[in-house]
């Protein structure tokens, strides 16, 4: 069930070669791989880290790639196509699972349905991801207020829960 996980990894370094070469051929594997994320059903099927690991993969090579795909003639059209799958397939999970509402796909890890609350990486790594995505998303008016709302909250806890584990010295327990 990492799969998505594992596929996400991949966006984020096909879009750094298109930038790095800016070969045409690894901005277009990105968007067919982005696509084809954007048909699973969800993204979180092991746990949030995994479905907020993918946003911010998907995230990133949106970013990197946004105006490569704007030169194409659908561009604006997959530019909102790819938001939808940031929204549909993240970030709308992120921002329910941030105010207490349960996640609508099945999980496996006991991680709970409010990642923002823990006082582990979970918190970070989704919170982070989850801000990553929304940040992307908030210059769509259809988006604009669930972003907002979930950097907002992200935000507040992570300062309030997420960071007091990498006291006094800045560094992770596991690391």
């Amino acid at each position: 069930l990492e799969a998505v996980k594992d596929y996400s990894e991949l966006l984020p370094k096909l879009a750094f070669a298109y930038q790095v070469t800016g070969d045409v051929k690894y901005a277009d594997v990105a968007y067919e791989i982005s696509l084809a994320l954007g048909q699973w059903t969800h993204w979180g099927p092991a746990d949030v880290v995994s479905c907020a690991t993918a946003v911010g993969n998907f995230t990133v090579a949106y970013d990197w790639l946004y105006n490569y795909y704007m030169t194409k003639p659908d561009g604006e059209e997959r530019v909102k196509n790819l938001a939808s799958i940031i929204y549909n397939k993240g970030v709308k999970h992120g921002y329910n699972s941030s105010f207490g509402k349960p996640c609508e796909f099945p999980k496996t890890s006991g991680d709970g349905d409010v990642y923002n609350t823990l006082t582990t990486y979970v918190n970070v790594v989704s919170s982070a991801n989850m801000i990553i995505g929304a940040i992307a998303l908030a210059q769509y008016d259809e988006y604009k207020t669930v972003s907002a709302d979930l950097i907002g909250n992200n935000l507040q806890h992570l300062i309030a829960n997420g960071l007091d584990q990498y006291a006094p010295d800045g560094s992770y327990a596991e690391s």
